[in-house]
């Protein structure tokens, strides 16, 4: 007798069913995604952190080789055999110390290499590794054989002016450098400034730290932002804190590395009182030079210097003469880091 195969009718999900499995994956999706990205983000944070105790590992290495100095160009090129000054030695051999020369002394010597001046969190392309590093010479020295650092490495993108090399900077290649090399910034080891480049163990002086907007003094001991650069985007950093903000890792001269959650950190506080003539005591803003209220040009004033920190990256150094006070001025050139080639559409908060 034949059998007879009994067929059931598959029953499909209903619309019900499936809006709920696909309310559910949304559900897990929000939870696992916000997760996950601050996962990466606190992971690029942590070795943004590492970079930056990396370099000023390297600064202190080299400052036990070097009478506890950290690296100054214009006092290693004596002979002028990496960059020849462009007038008298002895006058203008300062020029030789800006942020790209500064820290190209430290691969050259084996105390860095050039991936740790990119930090991981950079937002602007035109900041980049720079490579291959010429640990041998390079073409663009004076002397390429007795070169003392490779004078390619650039602080700042598309950077002109003295303190360079004679045809600027070049890649060992040949190819024109127009990028800039560093996501970090470091007191400027200029005017009153200079002697605190050393290693000094003092608390309270910040070395190196992630990039941030460039502020000046204003009369009443607040800060603004210089130069017109709030019209122009200067949002360096997106860290931990959300978009027209910054955040940042920052080295001080005892060793310690601290995420800094704004400009003007609680814990930092300087006293004006003296340049003010009023009792004004301030959080003291890592980027901005407290002991100047200059606002009209983009040559930044050095001279004596107050307890306030400054980090900064810049291209050219230039003497800006002298007065009975202060002695010699030396000015350093921001006009490239506030412009808006080496900032960030996205705008920032101008309140800190």
């Amino acid at each position: 007798m034949p059998q007879t195969r009994t067929t059931y009718a598959r029953r499909a999900f209903t619309l019900i069913e499936l809006l709920v499995v696909i309310a559910i994956i949304a559900v897990l999706l929000a939870i696992l995604v916000p997760t996950l990205s601050g996962a990466r983000d606190a992971s690029r944070a942590g070795k943004d952190a590492t970079q930056v105790r990396a370099i000023v590992q390297g600064l202190i290495v080299f400052a036990g080789q070097n009478d506890n100095d950290f690296p100054l160009p214009s006092r290693l090129d004596l002979s002028n055999t990496t960059i020849p000054t462009s007038a008298d030695p002895t006058a203008l051999a300062i020029e030789k110390d800006n942020t790209g020369n500064i820290y190209s002394i430290l691969p050259f010597n084996g105390l860095t290499n050039v991936e740790q001046f990119v930090s991981p969190l950079e937002v602007n392309d035109a900041i980049v590794t720079y490579a291959p590093y010429a640990e041998d010479g390079t073409r663009s020295a004076a002397n390429p054989d007795n070169a003392l650092w490779d004078p390619g490495f650039a602080g700042m993108p598309a950077e002109t002016g003295t303190g360079l090399p004679a045809g600027g900077r070049v890649f060992p290649d040949g190819v024109n450098n127009l990028d800039g090399n560093t996501s970090y910034a470091h007191l400027p080891p200029i005017g009153g400034r200079r002697e605190l480049w050393t290693n000094n163990s003092d608390s309270r002086v910040a070395l190196v730290g992630t990039r941030g907007p460039h502020f000046i003094r204003n009369g009443s001991g607040g800060h603004s932002l210089t130069f017109g650069v709030a019209t122009q985007g200067t949002l360096r950093y997106e860290l931990l804190k959300p978009k027209g903000s910054w955040s940042g890792n920052v080295a001080y001269a005892d060793g310690r590395v601290t995420l800094e959650l704004q400009a003007n950190p609680e814990s930092n506080k300087v006293d004006l009182t003296d340049s003010l003539g009023v009792d004004a005591v301030i959080n003291d803003n890592l980027f901005a030079n407290d002991s100047s209220i200059e606002t009209s040009s983009s040559w930044e004033r050095l001279a004596d210097v107050e307890n306030d920190n400054m980090l900064v990256i810049y291209r050219n150094v230039r003497s800006l003469g002298s007065n009975d006070d202060e002695g010699s001025v030396f000015g350093i050139d921001t006009q490239n880091e506030a412009a808006s080639i080496f900032g960030d559409p996205r705008g920032f908060d101008e309140t800190q």
